[in-house]
């Protein structure tokens, strides 16, 4: 929704109120699903409607807060990664030690950024390299 006005509590409930008015539709809103910024469950709340946060969003401001405590150790993780996956020599040596040692090989995951749980599954494969 393209607002050409500030963002507040009042301009968001209006236009909502509006658009609800446009589709023939304002009877049926009881609840209204937002991320958690404050001006739009504000809004909601003047509004009349009930507020559920989305849980995807709220997941993933939970993640992204819990990422802080374990910085260091993730970029340590990950450069790991990357030296096998940049270096054929030393994925090689790798996969010789994985099969001396359990007698099959896993290949390293690198995380990336778009994929929510990617990094849980470079820590989890990693671990399971020590």
């Amino acid at each position: 929704m393209n607002l050409p006005v500030q963002h507040t509590a009042e301009n968001l409930r209006n236009e909502l109120l509006k658009i609800l008015q446009d589709w023939n539709i304002s009877e049926r809103v009881y609840t209204v699903v937002t991320d958690n910024a404050r001006n739009i469950t504000a809004a909601i709340k003047l509004a009349g409607w009930n507020n559920l946060p989305c849980l995807a969003h709220t997941l993933n401001l939970l993640v992204q807060d819990s990422m802080k405590f374990i910085e260091e150790l993730h970029k340590k993780v990950k450069r790991i990664v990357q030296y096998f996956h940049r270096s054929t020599t030393a994925a090689v040596k790798l996969n010789e030690l994985q099969i001396q040692l359990t007698g099959k090989t896993l290949k390293l995951i690198n995380d990336v950024i778009t994929r929510w749980n990617s990094s849980l599954n470079m820590f989890q494969r990693i671990r399971k390299h020590l």
